[in-house]
């Protein structure tokens, strides 16, 4: 797996654990695609990422 879909899949599922979502629902579909969106956009800060997921919510 290249290196940025590992790192985004960490972050996806540090958020869904923290949050107690669940990986198959449309909440978890919404942060997944922020967080893609979010890198394609330049952000590669791992804590950014998560303040901007759940910022969102």
């Amino acid at each position: 797996m290249p290196a940025a879909f590992t790192f985004l899949d960490e972050v996806f599922r540090e958020i869904l654990a923290a949050e107690k979502i669940a990986r198959n629902c449309q909440e978890a579909e919404t942060i997944a695609r922020r967080l893609f969106i979010g890198y394609q956009s330049g952000m590669r800060d791992r804590n950014l990422l998560i303040a901007m997921a759940k910022r969102m919510r």
